[in-house]
């Protein structure tokens, strides 16, 4: 069956092993093991499946020091986080089935078994973690767990031994099919904001700073695509105290959206400044079919379409090793490289961490999924850029 979605949980080296998660249209979620890139005969082997009561379809990993979480969530409102122990996943919280709705004005949100989340993301932070999940009936839930432990709870009801805040708000009246955290505590944010792609195209922006009340405050509503946004993916500027971030869309009209978000100055014992868009781009006919998936391997933009190509984008003025504030407005793209991909169907990708190839340049190793999984390295410097297939 089709995957939904896949998120790297272990970064795979030149020696080492990778580990990523896989959401499946047939009710699991996967962690598999990939690598060494050096390695003649790269293998990928199934280490643990947990399977959900219906469709999985999103999963994201996230780390606090040396512990590193895994959330998966899909139909009938299944969400479950895990922490991984070796190179096995262990369940230390499960979502309960009704989320209460604490926005003035917003409808209570059916707490039937057919709910359906879309996308989740989550973000750690010092000692908390920060969970999003979006839904089918446009329903935005947020949960953030204070001071975690990362010893399994005993009884499955109180997570990580530690405080847990949550929100659910209706967002849309269609579907909310993606979501992304945005924004740092390092580039001036107490808690950053969260962006939203719908099924009508909008984007929407929310605030999730401490402080900001028992919602989450509105901060930004764009109409950026035609269609439904599959896909959102944000990168910090290196300036980081200009506290911009790029952040591209990924639509089923075949457009591409490439925008630089930022706010004013934080004042401590104020709310914090609203996110605004400072410049964006539109890319039409970016695929000839719906783009499924975005991700950025700086300053490279990576985009996935259901034509089976795989686009490899070059910001045109991109960053210099001092730092480009964009002053100038939103950089643009140039197409660098087409890539046909061999699984049907691409849904989903994710890129690992930079390392440096044997020939000395930096390389990305890269995983997409839809009916199948392909794993390849994104090459750049040296004279050359391209993607090389690995499994």
């Amino acid at each position: 069956r089709e995957l939904h979605a896949v998120a790297w949980v272990i970064d795979p080296t030149l020696d080492g092993a990778g580990l990523f998660v896989t959401a499946s249209e047939d009710t699991t979620m996967r962690m598999v093991r990939c690598g060494p890139l050096g390695s003649h005969a790269l293998e990928m082997t199934v280490l643990h499946t947990d399977q959900h009561p219906g469709a999985v379809r999103g999963v994201c990993s996230s780390s606090l020091g040396d512990r590193r979480f895994v959330v998966a969530a899909g139909a009938k409102g299944s969400l479950r986080i895990f922490a991984l122990a070796g190179e096995q996943l262990n369940c230390m919280w499960t979502a309960p089935a009704v989320a209460v709705v604490s926005q003035p004005g917003a409808e209570m949100e059916s707490a039937t078994a057919e709910e359906r989340i879309m996308a989740v993301d989550c973000l750690a932070e010092e000692k908390d973690l920060a969970v999003v999940a979006v839904t089918a009936s446009g329903f935005l839930r947020l949960w953030r767990f204070h001071s975690i432990s990362g010893e399994p709870s005993t009884g499955g009801s109180a997570p990580f031994n530690g405080k847990v805040d949550s929100v659910s708000i209706s967002v849309a009246t269609t579907a909310a099919l993606s979501v992304c955290f945005v924004g740092s505590r390092e580039q001036g944010h107490p808690w950053p904001c969260i962006l939203v792609g719908v099924a009508d195209g909008t984007v929407l922006a929310y605030s999730v700073a401490a402080g900001t009340g028992p919602g989450l405050p509105e901060q930004l509503r764009v109409q950026w695509h035609e269609a439904g946004v599959n896909d959102i993916a944000a990168v910090p500027t290196r300036d980081a105290a200009a506290r911009r971030n790029l952040t591209a869309t990924a639509g089923d009209d075949q457009r591409i959206v490439l925008a630089l978000l930022g706010g004013g100055e934080l004042v401590e014992g104020e709310a914090p400044p609203r996110l605004q868009v400072l410049a964006s781009r539109v890319i039409d006919c970016a695929h000839v079919s719906s783009v499924r998936a975005v991700r950025w391997a700086f300053p490279q933009l990576l985009t996935l379409g259901l034509d089976r190509r795989l686009r490899v984008w070059r910001l045109l003025d991109g960053e210099s090793a001092s730092g480009t504030k964009y002053d100038q407005g939103c950089p643009g793209l140039a197409l660098d490289v087409v890539e046909v991909v061999r699984c049907t169907e691409p849904a989903a990708l994710a890129v690992a961490a930079a390392l440096v190839l044997p020939s000395g340049e930096t390389g990305w190793p890269v995983v997409l999924a839809g009916r199948g999984v392909e794993l390849l390295t994104l090459r750049h410097g040296g004279g050359g850029r391209g993607c090389e297939p690995e499994a």
